[in-house]
């Protein structure tokens, strides 16, 4: 703003904290409308996360903001990478918190219990309600008590006790549940509700029904929030409940409810209910370990699989392509594929219960281990090379898995006789190369397996050439620092074991974080280490207040200060000792004797 009176231009500084204001004031008034407006409900939740510091690029964030089929778009020639700034919660000015609570006072203002209702079930408003919703349920001053007399947005959607049977509470979340929209409303009702009324609507709604509700395809997924929050003896109860209906969930491929019931009762160190599920799954899948991990991962023609991975997997003559887009190459690589090796919604579903297992200690991680040693070097093979089933190979490099199996597993799959270039295949091939990756980090972490990952680096250097024509052998080279390992093998070494402990640090060092800490106490003189050096009689022993022992070097040193302290240090170098009843002035070297007269 330019200022003509005082012959000065001035500008007047506007920070962005009041331009979102100004933009909120703008919009006051219709917030009803844009509710439900196809356009303005999207720009609507983007201003409310921004205004609440939410995540901009987690996976819950962005299925708000964004449609399903454009929840993976990106811009060309962009970095879409997630910062660190972008997956953390932000830091927002005090009056954004202000803003946010006026405009979930004023929408539930400007509407009765019926309309908000009507939103559970809307697909444009249903969004932008559960982001109220949330925003509402989380607000530290609704937590407080602060607004408990006005009304609000759970108050509407609940108005009376849930526990009453034939209450409308009752009757409008026993509605919602297997409502394909109206469902995830009521996931954010059951993950950010208060424990009071949480624990109300699982006594009521899910105690006894939860096995019933875990086989629906849609009330399943409500199932998986509440087993998120319930306690360990209601968790175990549920696995009574649910383990006779694991054969039927695995019939229907609804298995992303026995891995979050699994991972479930690995948090709470239920070890029983680990074991019941474990013994049902194996069952439900049949007792074989060569056939267990195909059915998991719903593959039926082992043979054709193979035949598929072995031809895609050879190298091909280069031909000059147009340039494309990111998602324009994507989709011709998919095309490309035969229909019947596309990967489906239950072979994904599958291999992430593989995943689970396999990463689970004891005997969930068993049952997956014998399973892939059982399996034979070409069925391996095509399983590396297939997307949905390569997961599952990755997370058998974790090195939370026994060495053992490690390196079992690397031995018959990598190291055959029958198939030398196996791990050359696997450096060309897009999909395969990461389970080089994630082997250079398992090997390279352990000391026992490390000899591996130099066999390993010492094949790929025989490739140089053709793994420089590749653009994934390129990769491939760059990931496992090949050039150092040609000219400096000592270099070579201590930057990959750095980069292995950088990504999967040592399990035991907190633990020995610890002893040190409780080594410094305990060398300091107080009180309790008093009371704790007190022997049987009550008294106190000295030995014990003598602090550390001292090494052998600081014992020498000091006998060494103590000898050089004594007047006759000098005469024991010069081979003098001193006789009984001689006085100092005696003692003479007999070279400077002089004989009396």
């Amino acid at each position: 703003m330019e200022l003509d009176d005082e012959g000065e231009g001035e500008e007047e500084y506007v920070s962005m904290e009041n331009l979102f204001l100004a933009a909120l004031d703008e919009l006051e008034g219709q917030m009803t409308f844009l509710l439900t407006d196809r356009f303005a409900s999207h720009t609507l939740r983007v201003l409310l996360v921004i205004l609440s510091g939410r995540p901009l690029e987690k996976e819950e964030t962005n299925s708000l903001l964004k449609s399903k089929r454009k929840e993976k778009v990106g811009i060309a020639n962009m970095d879409s990478t997630p910062t660190e700034v972008s997956l953390n919660k932000r830091a927002v000015p005090e009056s954004f918190q202000f803003a946010v609570e006026k405009i979930i006072s004023d929408t539930v203002a400007t509407m009765d219990a019926s309309f908000i209702r009507v939103l559970a079930t809307h697909p444009t408003g249903n969004p932008t309600l559960q982001l109220l919703l949330e925003l509402e349920l989380t607000n530290p001053n609704s937590k407080k008590g602060a607004n408990s007399e006005k009304k609000t947005i759970i108050s509407s959607l609940l108005p009376d006790d849930v526990e009453t049977e034939g209450s409308s509470s009752a009757v409008f979340i026993n509605g919602i549940m297997y409502d394909q929209i109206g469902s995830r409303l009521l996931e954010t009702i059951c993950t950010y509700a208060p424990a009071k009324l949480f624990k109300q609507i699982y006594k009521t709604t899910f105690k006894d029904r939860i096995a019933g509700l875990a086989r629906n395809e849609i009330s399943s997924y409500v199932v998986m929030k509440v087993l998120t929050r319930i306690s360990k003896e209601d968790l175990e109860d549920a696995v009574e409940q649910i383990c006779p209906q694991i054969s039927g969930l695995v019939e229907r491929n609804r298995t992303v409810i026995i891995k979050t019931l699994m991972e479930r009762c690995h948090v709470r160190r239920s070890t029983k209910s680990v074991e019941k599920l474990t013994a049902a799954i194996g069952s439900a899948y049949g007792s074989e370990p060569e056939t267990l991990l195909l059915k998991m991962a719903c593959i039926e023609d082992v043979e054709a699989l193979i035949k598929h991975t072995t031809a895609a997997s050879q190298p091909e003559e280069v031909q000059e392509m147009p340039e494309q887009s990111e998602e324009a190459s994507k989709k011709s690589r998919r095309s490309a594929i035969p229909k019947q090796f596309l990967s489906t919604p239950q072979q994904t579903h599958g291999s992430l219960l593989a995943q689970s297992l396999i990463t689970t200690p004891g005997p969930p991680s068993t049952l997956i281990q014998g399973s892939l040693l059982a399996l034979p070097q070409p069925t391996l093979h095509a399983l590396t090379l297939y997307l949905p089933t390569s997961h599952i190979l990755q997370s058998a490099m974790d090195p939370s898995t026994a060495a053992i199996f490690r390196r079992k597993l690397i031995n018959k799959f990598l190291f055959s006789p029958e198939h030398e270039d196996i791990i050359f295949t696997l450096a060309m091939s897009p999909i395969g190369s990461h389970f080089l990756d994630a082997l250079l980090s398992s090997t390279a972490s352990t000391q026992s397996l490390f000899i591996l990952t130099e066999r390993v680096a010492e094949t790929l250097r025989k490739r140089e050439v053709q793994l420089r024509e590749s653009f994934t052998g390129r990769i491939i080279w760059r990931n496992w620092h090949l050039d150092l390992y040609k000219r400096k093998r000592g270099e070579w070494v201590n930057t990959v074991k750095e980069a292995a402990t950088a990504k999967y640090p040592p399990r035991n060092a907190p633990q020995e974080e610890a002893a040190e800490v409780e080594d410094t106490a305990a060398v300091k003189p107080n009180a309790k280490n008093k009371k704790k050096n007190k022997n049987g009689n009550g008294k106190f022993d000295k030995k014990a207040d003598q602090g550390p022992k001292k090494s052998a070097i600081q014992l020498a040193m000091e006998r060494f200060a103590e000898k050089k302290k004594r007047p006759d240090a000098n005469a024991t170098k010069l081979g003098l000792r001193k006789r009984p009843g001689e006085r100092k002035e005696d003692m003479v070297h007999p070279d400077r004797r002089t004989v009396a007269a």
